[in-house]
């Protein structure tokens, strides 16, 4: 397996808000090797080799306001993020162990798939301590933002 990612980014501030705007692409290429399972001879089943190359291009952005107190700061934060995803062909051919001339394929045809993905939360600062809160939601359209999660992270800066 292969994997490597290329990302551009850059940080705006216009007084306590913030915009950070970024480009990612992402590439993965995995390969199975062939592959025979051991057992009972009617049931084991011979796998040959496979590979897929998988390329994501991500635009996105996250935007801040730092809402600063004597004791820290309080910063409400929204992110949004596009994806895009270009899968290649996968085909794979299996047989049963002791039936090598019957041969069955797997075989999925490449895919193009693109996805959205909104988040809203809160960051809390006191000294290098900085707590976070977030919850997403992602989907393939606006209206089917399905996938959700609520994710929290604490940092310690030194």
């Amino acid at each position: 397996m292969l994997f490597a990612s290329l990302s551009f980014g850059s940080l705006l501030r216009a007084h306590a808000f913030s915009a950070s705007p970024y480009l990612r692409n992402d590439l993965i290429s995995v390969g199975l090797n062939a592959y025979q399972e051991a057992g009972s001879t009617p049931f084991a089943l011979s796998f040959a080799s496979a590979r897929q190359m998988v390329e994501t291009v991500v635009a996105g952005s996250r935007f801040t306001y730092d809402a600063r107190f004597l004791w820290g700061r309080i910063s409400p934060v929204v992110r949004i993020e596009y994806r895009h995803r270009f899968a290649g062909r996968l085909a794979q051919s299996l047989s049963y162990a002791d039936q090598p001339v019957a041969v069955y394929g797997l075989s999925r045809s490449g895919e193009n798939l693109s996805g959205l993905s909104v988040a809203a939360g809160a960051e809390l600062a006191v000294g290098g301590l900085v707590i976070g809160l977030e919850y997403s939601a992602s989907g393939n359209r606006v209206d089917d933002l399905g996938g959700s999660a609520l994710q929290g992270s604490v940092r310690l800066g030194f």
